[in-house]
Parts: structure tokens; sequence; C-alpha cells
């Protein structure tokens, strides 16, 4: 199954985040603990799968590529054509990427760290995703704010608050599947709805904006349309704690998730240099040494 990674610069360069979780560089503390992440995200993947994909614009091409040197067996330069989308909107980056697959795929997050195959009986299914998110205030938060805009929604998302009275998403730092034409059908949904309502959707100022038409929006996707969904947890707390289990890596821990705010933990940032330089010591000298001009590249770039 291709394994996927996308990377939208715009977001980081403009900085002009809506989303408390993410108004820092990409939600980490520092530049270099961001890119310490993709290095150990893109590491431990490509050791347990060999065909990793980047789907990327020039800069993420200059930094991931270039100078970091990670082992992407291709690199996509896609994003030029979505320069139209407010930077607020980050995940539109990632709608665009699963709209773009021809085949069965798993699209994983830069802050996800493996250390074995994930189950392969995960892959099987129609879809495939992280966790369900159940009893989340944010959901109904956002619906209820988004309320008078409901006529904008995309068709399957009045059916689903009507029969159901819940406010459900689905957690997607994993996410893909092998029915790529449901999958083309929610992305082109979601990105278009974005498309066509960014002044009403940046009226509002809300947080989590980006969780309601990626997780939300899928979760009344698959309702809709009764496509089954299998996960690779089937339940999970309310603060993520079983997948933010860094410090038990790689040994107590194989899958670790650093979710929302969670990057923002001093403790955890330390955490992921140490286990870049401990497990792959040549990418994180590599990292050092190309750091400066990294940062010059970050600070001299807009978009």
């Amino acid at each position: 199954m291709k394994i996927v990674q996308s990377f939208w610069s715009k977001p980081l360069l403009n900085a002009k985040h809506i989303d408390r979780d993410t108004v820092s560089i990409g939600g980490w503390p520092d530049f270099e603990t961001f890119l310490a992440s993709w290095a150990l995200s893109a590491m431990s993947i490509q050791k347990c799968y060999q065909n990793l994909n980047l789907y990327t614009d020039g800069f993420g091409k200059r930094v991931l590529i270039d100078l970091l040197e990670l082992p992407y067996e291709n690199c996509h330069e896609v994003f030029d054509s979505i320069y139209t989308i407010d930077s607020s909107f980050w995940a539109a980056g990632k709608l665009f990427v699963y709209k773009s697959q021809e085949v069965p795929f798993i699209h994983m997050d830069g802050d996800i760290f493996i250390w074995e195959k994930l189950n392969s009986e995960l892959f099987a299914g129609e879809i495939f995703a992280q966790n369900r998110e159940e009893n989340f205030g944010l959901y109904h938060n956002l619906y209820t704010t988004f309320l008078d805009g409901i006529a904008l929604m995309p068709k399957e998302v009045k059916p689903y608050f009507e029969e159901s009275h819940q406010f459900e998403g689905i957690n997607m730092g994993v996410f893909g599947g092998n029915n790529i034409k449901f999958i083309k059908e929610y992305a082109n949904s979601a990105l278009t709805y974005v498309l066509k309502n960014q002044k009403f959707l940046l009226k509002k100022r809300t947080p989590y904006i980006n969780h309601f038409f990626e997780q939300f929006l899928l979760k009344c996707f698959v309702s809709y349309y009764d496509i089954k969904v299998s996960y690779l947890f089937d339940t999970i707390s309310n603060d993520f704690q079983e997948v933010l289990k860094l410090h038990h890596a790689p040994f107590k821990s194989k899958y670790v998730h650093i979710v929302g705010s969670a990057k923002k933990n001093e403790l955890i940032a330390e955490l992921i240099l140490l286990n870049l330089k401990a497990h792959f010591p040549n990418v994180y000298d590599r990292l050092q040494k190309i750091l400066p001009e990294a940062q010059h590249l970050l600070l001299n770039n807009t978009l």
C-alpha cells in the first residue's frame, strides 16, 4: 500500500493561523523541533515501510528533501494549485492530497512516530483512521457556531445531526483506505466547502475550524453513505494519553502521535530531539548542520 505524508508550507510561512493549537511553528515551540519531528517521523515510518511519498511545495522540497535529505521515494510538488486558500485552513492541504490519490494509501501526519508496522488487518477495509473522537465538545461548539450557514454545508451534514443528535469526529493522524472513490468524493466536497466559504469561515474566527471541515465532515460522510471505518484504536481518552507516551518509545510505545497542544510540552520537544539523536544520529547531525540555512529560508520566504 502506498504510504503518504504531506507538508503544505503556506500556513507555516504566513503564520496567521486561527487554530490556537497551531499558532506557532506548526504547533511546535521552535523550528528546530518542527524539523526534528518531521525527520523522526519520516525516518521511523521509512524503517517500517519502503514506499514513502511526500506531497509538498517548493519550500517543503528544499528543506525536507534537499537539506535534510529525508528518505522519500517520491516527492510531488503539488500545492501551487491551492494558493488561493487562506493559510488559516491548514487541513486543506491534506484534503488536496487525499483527493489526489489513485490507489489505496495510508496518510500519516508529520507528528507520528512508529517503531513497528501497523496492524495489517486495519488496511483491509474501505476506510481506516486512528480513532473515533466521541464526546468531544468542540464538534458541538463548532456545529452551533456555523449553524447559521448550514445551507452552505455539504448535504451529508444535516442528516447526520438530525438522525443521531451526536457530534463526533474521526481523528485522521493516520488515514486512508481502499475505497478511493469515496475518499475522493469526501475530500472534494470538503475542499470545495472551504473554497466557496472562506469569507464566512474566517469571519467566525473560531478555534478548531480545521477539525470541523476535515474530521467532522468525514464522520458525516461515512454515516451518510454507510461506510465502515476501521480504527487503529477502538477507544481513546479525550486527552490522547495513550498515544503521547514518547518516553516509553520504542519499547512499550510503538506508535506515538503528538496531538495538538501537546506539541507545546517542552519535555516532548526534548524527547523528540533525543530520539532522533539516538536512533538516527546521522540525520540529527545533518539537522544541526543545516538548521541555520533552513531558518534563513523560513524567515525570508512568504506566500
